[in-house]
């Protein structure tokens, strides 16, 4: 009976090696399962990152054309400014020139009288 006895008791064992073995198994697939997710969520991430770096990139071309767009825009306006002043200065002297004329018939005709 003694062999009986051990041989129920690494019977006991056998079966509780086997479900340690089961539960060890199980958590193996669990940690699998998890590393899967982990390495997804970090491919994931990569690409979100890479998305990120493509917009900041096009945020600065986007700035840069701005930048270009407001300097054309102000050497438009200055030269606009500088045709205004040049008709405003040949506007002037013609209007002194009318004036001019006006003020030599006006004496010529005071002469006249």
């Amino acid at each position: 009976d003694a062999h009986w006895d051990e041989l129920q008791r690494l019977h006991g064992q056998a079966a509780a090696a086997e479900s340690g073995l089961q539960t060890a198994e199980q958590h193996e697939e669990q940690l699998l399962a998890s590393l899967r997710e982990a390495v997804q969520g970090r491919a994931e991430l990569r690409a979100q990152v890479r998305d990120v770096g493509l917009l900041e990139r096009q945020i600065a071309a986007i700035g840069d054309e701005a930048a270009a767009a407001r300097a054309d825009c102000r050497a438009k306006v200055s030269a606009m400014e500088s045709s205004i002043a040049d008709e405003r200065r040949r506007l002037s002297m013609e209007q002194d020139q009318l004036e001019s004329n006006a003020a030599q018939e006006a004496s010529a005709a005071a002469g006249a009288l």
